[in-house]
């Protein structure tokens, strides 16, 4: 009993404390919170991904037009989660996959998918592959998820939550899911507008959130695996997309042009108690959760040039989700 009143008494105190230190910025806006450069190459990034421990980053960066050199144009690259030993991924292969898209680790973190294309499957057009990663994070032996010319699989691929599955999307605006080893591939929905992208799992496998213009704008939409459920989370009239569940599935990051320009956003799985992150005058996109749920690495132009971040997960969000009810619990500052 002592100790059942002590834990109470101490989500209180941390609960308080949290509301306490939450600053609003004389905008009405909250502040932002606690935000770190890690990159500073200005080169133009996307497609942020944590690897399964933490301790790394893997993000598309874009080279100059070399195709006739046949050279990478856009090229998968990996830093340490502190911004360190930033270098490329593949380099033995930018021949071969000269457009290295999405990358996506696998959850036990020993293998990387990516959406591939140039050569092979053409200027446009990208199919899924997958490496081998080793301890030392050094990738190898890329090839076709499913091996033969042409586009066999699709693009924008992510391992499910328990790796014996991969989301992805089609130039049809479908989304499918098949198994890692390239078999049952099996369609989930297809979208009745010209936009069907960005397949992000739920942390219990359970649902597929991604962005769709179905309804003539492009908002957020989560859906079972077998097509049953579809909801639509945003009614926003910016462009809400890019979604990312957090590791304890109580929220949803995604990026944001509702405000002018791009921002981060997090909302409740249901699409309530929504949350403005950055309130930067430049845009901040491609946002991924920490493997912890602490942090956010994002691309941001804050500083001139598109460079990875890293912000600090606000209090009340993370207290939230402590407590179990992020709806209830901690007043919506981006409201006042």
């Amino acid at each position: 009993m002592y100790r059942g009143r002590v834990s109470r008494a101490w989500l209180h105190l941390a609960f308080v404390a949290a509301l306490v230190t939450t600053r609003v910025a004389s905008s009405g806006e909250p502040a932002e919170p606690s935000i770190e450069r890690l990159t500073r190459t200005f080169d133009s990034k996307f497609f942020v991904h944590y690897s399964p421990d933490g301790s790394h980053i893997v993000y598309s960066r874009h080279h100059r037009n070399r195709r006739q050199s046949n050279r990478v144009l856009v090229g998968a690259r990996i830093i340490k989660a502190d911004g360190s030993d930033d270098r490329p991924l593949l380099t033995e292969f930018d021949a071969q996959v000269q457009i290295q898209e999405h990358p996506s680790f696998s959850p036990d973190g020993t293998k990387l998918l990516i959406s591939g294309g140039g050569n092979d499957t053409g200027n446009s057009a990208k199919d899924t592959f997958v490496c081998d990663v080793d301890p030392g994070f050094r990738a190898s032996n890329l090839r076709k998820l499913v091996p033969g010319n042409g586009v066999n699989v699709g693009e924008e691929p992510i391992y499910s939550p328990d790796g014996k599955r991969i989301a992805f999307t089609t130039v049809d605006e479908t989304i499918w899911v098949i198994d890692a080893d390239g078999k049952n591939k099996t369609k989930v929905m297809q979208a009745s507008g010209q936009y069907c992208h960005q397949p992000a799992w739920s942390p219990d496998g359970r649902w597929i959130a991604f962005a769709s213009d179905r309804d003539g704008n492009i908002e957020l939409y989560k859906v079972r695996l077998d097509g049953t459920e579809l909801t639509r989370l945003t009614t926003e009239s910016g462009i809400d997309c890019r979604p990312r569940w957090s590791p304890d599935g109580r929220w949803i990051l995604f990026s944001s042009n509702r405000h002018g320009n791009f921002d981060l956003f997090v909302m409740s799985t249901d699409g309530g108690d929504v949350r403005r992150l950055t309130t930067n005058a430049a845009s901040d996109d491609h946002g991924d959760w920490s493997p912890d749920g602490k942090s956010i690495a994002f691309v941001s132009m804050r500083d001139g040039g598109f460079d990875i971040y890293r912000l600090n997960v606000p209090p009340e969000v993370a207290m939230a989700a402590l407590l179990g009810r992020p709806s209830d619990l901690a007043p919506d500052v981006s409201t006042r």
